[in-house]
């Protein structure tokens, strides 16, 4: 099958036509077998990462609950914190006079580490959602775009 070179013209109102096919511009005849020493560790060691991640995903409510119930706890009797010597300073702690503070000091910063992960992840899977539309793109873009515009555009696609 023969890819039609486009003039740029036509190319850019093409490129603008909403289809996700690509109008058959590609065509696999025959499947390919890929032998790949490290792609192959990559699909063993796959198993082992995902249960790392399983790990990581559940400790961060383990550890919400955790200082949920230390703050219940704590809410019974307050105390102060006993420094090893008379003019010692606290790095992290800013109330070292209440436990309870102190808790409540910890539990902010998590609630911030947790909205910026979630930030951070959502914007993740905005720009994740634009791929196939990007990908399209390209493939047209190489495809069926003259070599003055595919030195134009394919960098801006990418």
């Amino acid at each position: 099958m023969k890819i039609p070179i486009l003039d740029d013209d036509t190319f850019i109102s093409q490129l603008n036509k909403p289809n996700s096919d690509v109008n058959g511009l590609l065509m696999m005849r025959d499947a390919t077998v890929i032998d790949d020493v490290k792609l192959d560790e990559q699909l063993i060691s796959q198993r082992n990462i995902e249960e790392t991640w399983e790990e990581l995903v559940v400790a961060g409510p383990i550890t919400v609950n955790y200082i949920g119930n230390l703050m219940v706890l704590s809410s019974k009797k307050d105390f102060a914190f006993t420094s090893p010597t008379d003019n010692y300073v606290y790095q992290y702690i800013k109330y070292p006079n209440s436990f309870s503070a102190t808790l409540v000091q910890v539990a902010n910063q998590i609630y911030n580490a947790f909205i910026n992960a979630h930030n951070n992840m959502d914007r993740i899977q905005l720009n994740m959602q634009q791929i196939p539309n990007h990908l399209n793109s390209v493939l047209k873009l190489l495809t069926s775009a003259g070599p003055r515009l595919i030195e134009t555009m394919l960098p801006i696609s990418l």
